[in-house]
Formats: C-alpha cells, sequence, structure tokens
C-alpha cells in the first residue's frame, strides 16, 4: 500500500479560509466606556504590518498608494454577505495597516449599511437618500477610527487612530476610478 503525505492546501483555499475568518472577526468591538468601536476589517487589525497582512492574505497585491504610502490590495472579496469589487489596505511607517479603502459591488450597500449600524449604532453625520445607494454616513468611535460609507461612489472607507496622513488617497483613488 501507498500511503502519500497530505497536500498542503492551495493558495486559492487559503485565501478563502482567510475571508471566512475574516467575517467572523472583530470588525466590531467594545471599547472605552462600552462605546462600540472597530479594531479590524477582515480580520486585518489597525497596526498590522504589511508583511503580516501578505501572510493573512496571500492572493493579494502590494502597490504602492497614489500618495506613495505602502498598500495591499484584495480583489472580488465577500465579507459578511457583501461582496467587494476591491479591498485596499493602506500603511504607514510607523502604524502600520491604517486606512481600509473598499469599492463595494452593486447591491451590497444594504448589508453593509446594516451591519455598520448593527455595530457601531447612530452616525455622527448622515446625509439620506431613499435609498442606500444614495446615503452617505459617517461615524467616528471612541479610539479615533473614522468610518465612512459612502453609497453613490460605492464607497467603505475606514480612517485608523494614526491614519490621517493618508487621508489625501482618498480623493487621489476616487479620481483615478472609471
Amino acid at each position: 500500500m501507498n500511503f502519500a503525505a497530505p497536500r498542503p492546501p492551495s493558495r486559492a483555499v487559503l485565501f478563502v479560509f482567510a475571508c471566512c475568518l475574516g467575517a467572523c472577526a472583530a470588525v466590531s468591538t467594545l471599547g472605552p466606556g462600552g462605546n462600540r468601536d472597530i479594531a479590524s476589517f477582515m480580520d486585518v487589525r489597525f497596526g498590522r504590518p504589511l508583511p503580516q497582512t501578505e501572510l493573512l492574505y496571500p492572493l493579494g497585491d502590494p502597490e504602492t498608494s497614489p500618495y506613495g504610502a505602502d498598500a495591499y490590495t484584495l480583489r472580488n472579496v465577500e465579507v459578511d454577505g457583501a461582496k467587494y469589487e476591491s479591498v485596499v489596505f493602506e500603511f504607514t511607517h510607523d502604524h502600520g495597516m491604517q486606512m481600509v479603502f473598499a469599492r463595494f459591488a452593486p447591491g451590497s450597500g444594504d448589508a453593509i449599511l446594516e451591519q455598520l449600524r448593527k455595530n457601531l449604532g447612530s452616525p455622527v453625520e448622515s446625509v439620506a437618500g431613499d435609498l442606500p445607494d444614495q446615503r452617505e454616513v459617517t461615524w467616528k468611535t471612541a479610539s479615533g477610527v473614522k468610518i465612512s460609507f459612502d453609497g453613490p461612489g460605492r464607497h467603505l472607507i475606514l480612517i485608523g487612530p494614526y491614519g490621517d496622513s493618508l487621508e489625501p488617497d482618498v480623493n487621489l483613488r476616487r479620481q483615478m476610478e472609471p
């Protein structure tokens, strides 16, 4: 009888497994004083360095952001019932991952907005439209994370507590889109 050693899982299997873990990860946690807070997105915590993110999602693409920061892009990702065409993590040299710029697929706005409201409660600012695709909603957490849901642009943007230097990339990325 020939017994072969088990084959290691393929990169695709590892990627799908990591996405599933990310969906179950701490997208929302309780912050100081019991306020809801966000510590991560798809299991990439604020402060995580780029090399650790590459290990977590080996099928992503390293890049340089329009403003010059290190970035890592995932394409065609599904998280908590929402589909994202792209998810870009941006990194500062001193504080690791500090920005998420995600473009969600048409029809995913409802699921994303519902999850944000469930996890974060009432927003700080809201420009209401009749449909989620028309709404612009902003939250700011106790730890300093800023979350923006841009329905018309189909963007979900998270800026970490040390991510102010990356904010120019938001407009640059929007301008670069078709």
